[in-house]
């Protein structure tokens, strides 16, 4: 996964994954966010920012930002083998 956090408040994310040793086509997600204290918040699409099930949290830690998935999400990433996610700051960008 790369999350890419644009100054105009717009992000871009992009998945590649591998299942069974095949590589699926990448996957993209654009979408606006917020900074909320110690969180950013995703909205698929750019939608105006509120309360919503439909916004997905990240812990900013350092210079990490970390998943905050609900139960039933853990489950499933741990069902899948899938680690936990976690965005790390790449160096020099």
């Amino acid at each position: 996964m790369r999350l890419e956090l644009a100054p105009d408040r717009r992000y871009t994310l992009a998945l590649d994954k591998t299942i069974d040793g095949q590589r699926d086509p990448r996957e993209t997600s654009v979408g606006a966010y917020a900074v909320s204290g110690d969180h950013i918040l995703l909205r698929d699409g750019g939608a105006p920012m509120g309360p919503s099930k439909d916004v997905h949290k990240l812990l900013i830690k350092g210079d990490s930002l970390i998943a905050e998935v609900g139960w039933t999400g853990k489950l499933v990433l741990k069902g899948v083998g899938a680690p936990n996610v976690v965005f790390q700051k790449q160096r020099g960008t």
